[in-house]
């Protein structure tokens, strides 16, 4: 599985849903942390997987959630 699959299905079971599609990224909402990522299409690895997610990590630290 690519890395963008695996970080696709990370932000889907973390609760994030596709908001919008851009002509280079796909912006992910989460209405729990009231936070917005945006996912790359092409040339996705897996350093920006781990910054992704590290980066909601923290975000739910910041919230205490």
């Amino acid at each position: 599985m690519s890395p963008r699959a695996e970080c696709l299905r990370e932000l889907r079971r973390l609760g994030f849903e596709l908001r919008d599609h851009g002509a280079k990224h796909d912006k992910y909402y989460s209405a729990e942390l009231n936070y917005t990522v945006t996912v790359k299409r092409g040339n996705f690895d897996e350093d920006d997987k781990r910054y992704i997610l590290q980066e909601i990590k923290r975000e739910r630290n910041r919230q205490g959630k």
